[in-house]
């Protein structure tokens, strides 16, 4: 017998119902790639997609994923799917889940969703995603009725790599693929949880369909939708709730359906996940750290040497109580492991509500730095005197790290900020000097105690 040879058949329309979730952790079988950059099948997205998880519905399978850190400016990259004859379904729709979020910048890949019309063979957009989409997936629900598609059609990705701005850290990842019958009861879409703190979480949605009710169940992280879980009924006709009675510091999972009518209800959309506390932050390499932060120069101060590398790029050290008055300052040493190519940002929530805000960074290393480091931070006047929380982040090749967040090069460390009464004499503080002659300057400063009386002491510049 003459040697044997392998070839493939080719590929037969496919009839719906149909659905790709990705299970291969290769290009799935009729399924086309084309342009700069190939696609990969994992659940290893990167960076801001570190997170994700698989969009499936009892996990077990991938996703198909272009890594941001490939997809260059302009870069285009697409991926086809088979055809498939959607002519049996009434109305046909196309429904899929996508991931796009950035951790170090607003550049977005740009992502294009077309259906192929064999009649006209033409590409039709049915959408154009050019904007971030948070921190969890999105499902989109696309009726293809409009569009007079009756016999086979494909889907084709296209992702453009930003024009402008940094869009290395925008992983673009795609999930459960289908083409189906269009829901009589859509799901809600872009469910996003807002104002977390330790016992409660406003959540809202954008309703998929006329649905005036929803139903809404949360539990904790991984509870079964079906048979767990604490569930609110949404009557008002206004999509969102308040939910609470949380327990602090546990991670939550919620999900919405719509109550379209007696026995007409959507699947559950979700979940959402949220931390009923501050929010996390993940470092993933082991190698860059935080190995040393301590205080000077207040009341009572920090000490955390050689601490090393926390679990998932996490120390939670709010054991540990830095203790300042209002208008005082706090001296700090930092000091990195691996490399001096980091940048430091500090947080302290003086508000406490849950939320480490721009207005609340009380130290910005503004590019990257070498350490062992020292600077301080004051304690703004007025603030109240009692306990806050303070975060100290330090990302490799990152110049302005985030509070929040999963990364890979990085770590935070959370600490306690105590505000307590100044000293019965303490050191004025906020020292100006203005309206300078040839032979007079006027100084000013701010009183910290009761005092009425100062001294003064001048002389040429490094005098004792």
């Amino acid at each position: 017998l003459a040697g044997s040879q392998s070839f493939t058949t080719e590929c037969d329309v496919i009839s719906t119902p149909w659905l790709e979730d990705f299970t291969a952790d290769s290009t799935p079988n009729c399924w086309t790639e084309s342009g700069d950059n190939a696609w990969d099948y994992s659940l290893n997205g990167d960076y801001a997609a570190d997170s994700a998880g698989d969009y499936t519905p009892g996990g077990g399978t991938n996703y198909a994923w272009l890594d941001g850190s490939d997809n260059g400016s302009g870069e285009v990259s697409t991926l086809i799917s088979p055809l498939i004859d959607v002519s049996g379904l009434t109305t046909p729709a196309l429904v899929f889940a996508l991931f796009s979020h950035n951790t170090d910048d607003g550049a977005v890949n740009v992502v294009d969703v077309e259906v192929y019309d064999a009649t006209s063979l033409d590409w039709i957009n049915v959408l154009n995603v050019n904007t971030l989409l948070g921190d969890s997936w999105q499902e989109y629900t696309i009726n293809l009725s409009s569009y007079n598609i009756t016999g086979p059609t494909q889907v084709r990705f296209t992702v453009t790599g930003s024009a402008t701005g940094s869009a290395y850290y925008n992983d673009i990842l795609i999930d459960d693929v289908s083409f189906m019958e269009l829901p009589t009861c859509p799901k809600p879409i872009n469910l996003v949880t807002e104002n977390a703190t330790a016992t409660t979480v406003d959540i809202s949605w954008v309703p998929n369909g006329s649905e005036a009710e929803w139903e809404i169940i949360y539990g904790p992280a991984g509870f079964d939708p079906e048979t767990e879980g604490t569930t609110i009924e949404d009557t008002d006709g206004t999509p969102g709730e308040t939910i609470t009675g949380l327990t602090a510091d546990t991670a939550y999972d919620i999900y919405v359906k719509a109550v379209c009518g007696s026995g007409d209800e959507s699947l559950w959309a979700g979940p959402v996940s949220f931390f009923s506390g501050y929010c996390e932050f993940a470092g993933t390499d082991s190698q860059y750290y935080i190995d040393d932060f301590s205080t000077s120069g207040a009341q009572t101060n920090i000490d955390n040497t050689g601490s090393g590398y926390s679990a998932n790029g996490y120390d939670n050290a709010t054991d540990m109580v830095v203790s300042q008055y209002a208008g005082g300052t706090i001296d700090f040493n930092i000091n990195n492991a691996g490399t001096s190519t980091y940048g430091i940002n500090i947080w302290v929530d003086w508000n406490n509500n849950f939320e480490f805000e721009e207005a609340e960074k009380v130290y910005s290393s503004g590019g990257y730095v070498s350490t062992p480091l020292d600077a301080s931070f004051e304690i703004p006047a007025g603030v109240a005197n009692g306990d806050y929380r303070m975060r100290v982040v330090s990302l490799y090749i990152g110049s302005n790290p985030e509070p929040c967040g999963s990364t890979t090069y990085g770590e935070a460390e959370d600490y306690t900020v105590t505000v307590v009464d100044p000293p019965a004499c303490a050191m004025p503080v906020d020292l100006v000097v203005n309206n300078i002659t040839s032979a007079t300057a006027e100084i000013s400063w701010t009183p910290i105690s009761d005092e009425t009386e100062w001294e003064i002491i001048y002389g040429p510049v490094g005098f004792d």
